[in-house]
């Protein structure tokens, strides 16, 4: 079976046409929403794309940002360097990404002959890849959407590139071995011939990551295994604090229990196979990721909600039933992923920020520190001297924030209620209002970036 031989052109035409549509109309809202990890993430493929190097120039103090291997940031920076930088052509790129990730999964379940799931996974895939800003999960799940689709293939020549497109998609985004392990597991026990090509692939990647920082194994080691130790036990702090919570029991307790159910349904109504200890395997290294990075909780609901997809299909539960469990599992999965998404889209967007650049108070200052938002939407991604990313990559408002001499803040309102700064003239956020009550999780003026000027 080769990708997508059950679909005929009408069916590929309505497909790829509903997906334009909604991609086409999410970008125009806004689509994906600034996330605090921007500059941290973006800074280097941004650097790399204006002729420099691994650095980081929005970081504080300038350096190598070695959190994940490189391969996001010379894969976004090579297009940056042909499309040139600016907003428009970033979410242009991780809009075309959100399209042919979303094609490969409705492929990928209908060629299972259950499309319908494949459509359903459409608002977790907007949610999830929406969320994230410019972090390196939309490109990781890319190349994981691309290894799936091959690896429902018979052709050995397509499964051998599933291999290789899985193991590069966890060397991109790390968080992914929750869904990309037991995928390679199952490819590699499925068919020996494949081990070669893994250790293969195995090689090549490590080769590519060696090259791409240069030799400085060092370097990179101490950044990426620093940032899992730190990462890792924040993670499992917030864990402790909130599975008791009921939204966090159901997420985490409540829909692996299903998975299990299903799946001791299917082993009484079938035999027990080799293939289904895979099923547990997910579950285990989703709890793993969910205690290790930002990322992880979202990689651990789409691991639970295919699972549950794969399990009803695997055991022919009636439609109305399976119907009701998905879309039970979709609906939880959207509420818990989607609210940054939504919270981003429905807020005021700026209007002609890129003035804001060319204020005295912005242009005159030696530092200036900068959020997510206006990042985007003021300096249109485009580097500068003096230019600071807050969060990650710069200051951090939770170790106390105060502004420094000759230092210009360029901030949305988002970043003040994010941080809770309270630095004198600052404007407060506002809140969503709706039947003469405030949503305090919905910030209704994100848009009205404004400048604190070095004078304050």
């Amino acid at each position: 079976m080769n990708p997508g031989s059950l679909a005929t052109w009408p069916q590929y035409l309505r497909t790829g046409a509903i997906l334009t549509l909604l991609w086409g109309a999410l970008l125009y809202l806004g689509f994906p929403t600034p996330h605090p990890d921007d500059a941290a993430f973006a800074g280097t493929a941004l650097n790399i794309a204006a002729g420099g190097g691994l650095e980081n120039p929005l970081m504080e103090p300038h350096g190598l940002f070695y959190i994940y291997p490189p391969i996001y940031a010379y894969f976004l920076g090579s297009y940056l360097k042909l499309a040139g930088i600016s907003s428009l052509s970033i979410v242009l790129f991780h809009g075309l990404l959100c399209w042919v990730i979303s094609w490969n999964v409705i492929g990928i379940f209908r060629s299972l002959g259950r499309e319908w799931i494949g459509w359903l996974f459409l608002p977790l895939l907007v949610a999830y890849l929406g969320s994230m800003g410019l972090r390196p999960d939309v490109y990781g799940t890319f190349f994981l959407s691309i290894a799936i689709r091959m690896g429902i293939c018979t052709d050995i020549r397509y499964r051998s590139l599933s291999v290789f497109f899985t193991v590069l998609a966890i060397a991109t985004h790390p968080t992914l071995l929750a869904m990309g392990i037991p995928w390679l597991a199952y490819l590699l026990l499925r068919d020996k011939r494949l081990f070669w090509i893994g250790a293969a692939s195995g090689v090549v990647v490590m080769g590519l990551i060696y090259f791409l920082i240069d030799g400085h194994v060092h370097e990179f080691l101490a950044g990426f295994l620093g940032n899992a130790k730190g990462s890792g036990a924040f993670h499992r702090e917030w864990l402790k604090r909130s599975w008791h919570e009921p939204q966090n029991f159901i997420k985490i307790v409540a829909m692996p229990g299903l998975v299990i159910l299903l799946l001791g349904i299917k082993i009484r109504k079938t035999s027990f196979q080799w293939v289904d200890l895979l099923a547990v395997l997910p579950i285990l290294l989703g709890y793993y990721v969910l205690c290790s990075s930002v990322s992880g909780q979202r990689i651990f609901l789409l691991s639970t909600m295919t699972l549950t997809a794969l399990y009803i299909y695997r055991i022919a539960i009636p439609s109305p039933i399976a119907t009701a469990i998905l879309v039970f599992v979709a609906a939880i999965s959207f509420i818990s992923m989607g609210r940054p998404l939504m919270n981003g889209l429905l807020t005021s967007k700026p209007v002609d920020a890129t003035k804001l650049a060319q204020q005295p108070a912005v242009r005159q200052s030696s530092r200036v520190l900068t959020d997510w938002w206006a990042l985007r939407y003021v300096f249109d991604y485009k580097l500068r001297p003096g230019l600071i990313g807050l969060g990650w990559a710069g200051p951090m408002p939770a170790q106390g924030l105060h502004k420094q001499a000759n230092e210009c803040w360029v901030l949305s309102p988002f970043t003040v209620s994010y941080y809770g700064l309270s630095e004198p003239g600052l404007a407060q956020p506002r809140f969503l209002r709706m039947g003469g009550k405030e949503f305090k999780k919905w910030i209704a003026n994100g848009g009205d970036i404004q400048i604190l000027p070095s004078e304050f």
